[in-house]
C-alpha cells in the first residue's frame, strides 16, 4: 500500500511540474509581446495571416511559442496581419502557420495531411510558411530517406518495405534498427534481434498500419550523436548527445544523455553545411554520427526534420552535464523553459527574416 501511495503521489507530482512548467514557458512567451505594437498591426483585411493553432483547439507550449514568435516578428516589423484558425480559403495571401501533428486530423496519416494543406493553400496562389517542399520532411522519414538516396546524402544501410512479408526479406544484419514512417525523436525506433523478434513486434503493434510502412536500418556501433540546426547558411545550435552506457540506445535527452555544446568539428564543417543546402529548406536540424565514433570516418546522417524541439545550453555550464535532469526546474535565473522560449523566438525571428523578409509596412 506503501509503495502504491508513493508511486501516486510521484506521479502526481510529476504531473504538476510539468503543468506547472508549461504555465511558465507560455507566461514567458507572451511576456516577450509587445502589445501595443500587435493591437496597432492587426487587420482582419490585411495579406499576411498568422495560423493560430490554440483556435484550432491545439495547445502546445511549444507550438505556442513558434506562433507568438511569428506575431512578435510581424508587429516588431510594422507588418499589418491577421490572426487565423487556418479552415478559411485564402487566396493571394501570405500564410504563416506552425505544422505538427496537433495541427492535422488525421490519426495516422497526419505528415501526408499536413503536406496536403501546405499543397492546396499553394495551389490557391498564397504562399505559406513553412512551405509543401519544407513540410515534407516532417515526421515523415520513408520520404526523407528516399530523398537522402536521391540526392546522395549518406546514411546507415537503409531499407523501405511495405509489408511484413516483404520486410522479411531483408539482407540488413541482426540487429538492427526498426523505425517508424510518421514518428518524431526517438520514438518508434526499436532495436530488432531477429526475424521472428521483426515479425512478432510489427505484427502486435499494427505497425504497417501506423506508419504506412517499415523501415529497417543499419545499427551503427555508436554512443554519440551530433543536433545540428540550421538557419539558412548559419548554425545557430549545435550539440552532442553521448549516452554514457556500455549499450546502445536512442541518445535523445529524455534517455538521460548527457549534452555537450561544442562547436562542429571543423573538418566536417562545410561538408554537413552542403549536405543541407541539398534539401532546399530554409531551416531544419540533422542528426549525424560517426561509425564507431571515429571522426576521421565521413558522417552518415541519421535523420532531419523542417521543424524541430530545440534544446538551448545553460548559461551556467555546468547544468549541461545533466541536461536531462535540469530541464525539469521551474525556478532560477537559468531555467530550461525560459532558454528555449528565447531560442524559439530568435530560431523564427531569423527564419521568417529568409522566407518572408521585411515585408512593406503597412501591407
Amino acid at each position: 500500500m506503501n509503495s502504491r501511495i508513493a508511486n501516486k503521489l510521484e506521479s502526481i507530482s510529476k504531473t504538476f511540474k510539468k503543468i506547472s512548467k508549461g504555465v511558465l514557458q507560455a507566461l514567458s512567451a507572451l511576456w516577450r509581446l509587445q502589445w501595443m505594437r500587435i493591437l496597432r498591426h492587426h487587420s482582419r483585411d490585411a495579406s499576411t495571416v498568422v495560423i493560430l493553432n490554440i483556435l484550432r483547439g491545439n495547445f502546445g507550449i511549444e507550438l505556442l511559442c513558434w506562433d507568438l514568435s511569428a506575431i512578435s516578428y510581424l508587429a516588431n516589423c510594422g507588418v499589418s496581419f491577421q490572426i487565423a484558425n487556418g479552415h478559411k480559403k485564402f487566396q493571394g495571401k501570405t500564410l504563416l502557420w506552425s505544422p505538427s501533428k496537433q495541427f492535422a486530423r488525421a490519426r495516422y496519416e497526419y505528415p501526408e495531411e499536413l503536406f496536403s494543406f501546405a499543397y492546396i493553400n499553394e495551389e490557391a496562389g498564397n504562399k505559406i510558411i513553412p512551405s509543401s517542399s519544407e513540410v515534407q520532411f516532417l515526421e515523415n522519414k520513408a520520404f526523407m530517406h528516399c530523398r537522402f538516396a536521391e540526392l546522395g546524402i549518406k546514411t546507415p544501410a537503409t531499407q523501405i518495405f511495405s509489408s511484413v512479408d516483404g520486410a522479411r526479406n531483408t539482407t540488413l544484419s541482426f540487429p538492427m534498427l526498426l523505425k517508424g514512417a510518421r514518428s518524431s525523436g526517438s520514438m518508434d525506433v526499436v532495436k530488432i534481434q531477429s526475424h521472428e523478434h521483426l515479425v512478432d513486434f510489427v505484427s502486435e503493434t499494427n505497425f504497417v498500419q501506423i506508419h504506412g510502412c517499415i523501415i529497417l536500418q543499419e545499427l551503427l556501433n555508436i554512443r554519440r550523436d551530433l543536433r545540428v540546426t540550421f538557419v539558412g547558411k548559419e548554425i545557430p545550435l549545435a550539440y552532442w548527445r553521448i549516452n554514457q552506457g556500455t549499450e546502445w540506445r536512442p541518445t535523445s535527452t529524455s534517455r538521460g544523455s548527457e549534452v555537450l555544446f561544442h562547436s562542429i568539428p571543423a573538418e566536417w564543417k562545410e561538408h554537413i553545411i552542403l549536405q543541407f543546402e541539398k534539401l532546399s529548406c530554409a531551416m531544419g536540424a540533422f542528426d549525424v554520427a560517426w561509425r564507431d565514433d571515429d571522426l576521421s570516418t565521413e558522417p552518415l546522417f541519421l535523420e532531419f526534420s523542417s521543424r524541430f524541439s530545440p534544446n538551448p545550453p545553460f548559461k551556467n555550464s555546468k547544468l549541461n552535464a545533466e541536461y536531462g535532469a535540469h530541464k525539469t526546474k521551474l525556478f532560477g535565473k537559468d531555467v530550461f523553459w525560459r532558454n528555449q522560449t528565447e531560442m524559439i523566438f530568435a530560431l523564427n525571428q531569423d527564419y521568417l527574416r529568409l522566407t518572408v523578409g521585411e515585408i512593406d509596412a503597412g501591407k
